[in-house]
């Protein structure tokens, strides 16, 4: 977060804004009162954005943020001047900024009375550096999963965690094609695809590696 102009609500780090970025169960931000609220991220690398998340939090917020705007600047923007934007309709907002360090989200107004304004996931999915336009299915990112029948006999989601974890492809030829070998070697932004009921648990790279060992193949699938 290179800056946010919104606050959070009573002061509490609980709100913060630096919650929704975070891939947390339940990731939350609540904005001090006030809505029109400019959101800067800053990447110390060239990078590419390919996709774009934003949802509001659960059920126990009361403004769940509706609508805003995203550009991606060279430069940090002077935030007195995206003021313009607030009172702008939808034909009037159709404008292209390109660049290259700086994420700027512009949250507008929520889905109830305007009181403040509430976050759940800020979440974006790209490249460090710069790559040419080009269409990438990465389909849905949230709730994919995996399953080897002769690795393990349950479906095998991914998820978020804790750091600890430790990734049970480390017990197969090879070992974990990420290098895992014991816990505490991971943090909250590694992947992890977990059976619920078991714990067990694959690495990203584990998870769609073409073989474990030397009989067992291991298939991805979205759903």
């Amino acid at each position: 977060v290179h800056s946010y102009d919104g606050g959070a609500f009573k002061s509490k780090g609980q709100y913060d804004i630096k919650n929704s970025l975070v891939p947390l169960l339940e990731p939350f931000h609540c904005s001090s009162s006030g809505t029109k609220f400019n959101l800067i991220l800053k990447c110390s690398d060239d990078f590419t954005l390919t996709h774009f998340y934003v949802s509001g939090p659960g059920p126990r917020c009361t403004e769940p943020v509706k609508s805003g705007l995203v550009w991606v600047l060279e430069q940090a923007p002077d935030v007195e001047r995206l003021k313009k934007y607030d009172s702008m309709c939808a034909e009037e907002l159709l404008e292209i900024v390109k660049g290259a360090h700086f994420g700027v989200v512009k949250f507008l107004d929520t889905h109830k009375d305007q009181g403040n304004i509430d976050v759940g996931i800020v979440g974006m999915i790209g490249y460090f550096g710069r790559h040419a336009k080009k269409q990438i299915p990465l389909g849905p990112w949230m709730k994919r999963s995996v399953r080897q029948v002769w690795v393990h006999p349950n479906e095998l989601k991914s998820m978020f965690s804790s750091s600890g974890w430790v990734c049970d492809g480390r017990d197969f030829t090879g070992g974990c094609r990420s290098g895992q070998t014991d816990f505490h070697q991971t943090n909250v932004y590694t992947v992890t695809f977990r059976c619920a009921t078991s714990g067990f648990d694959l690495c990203e790279k584990c998870a769609h590696a073409d073989v474990l060992d030397p009989s067992s193949h291991l298939h991805a699938q979205g759903t």
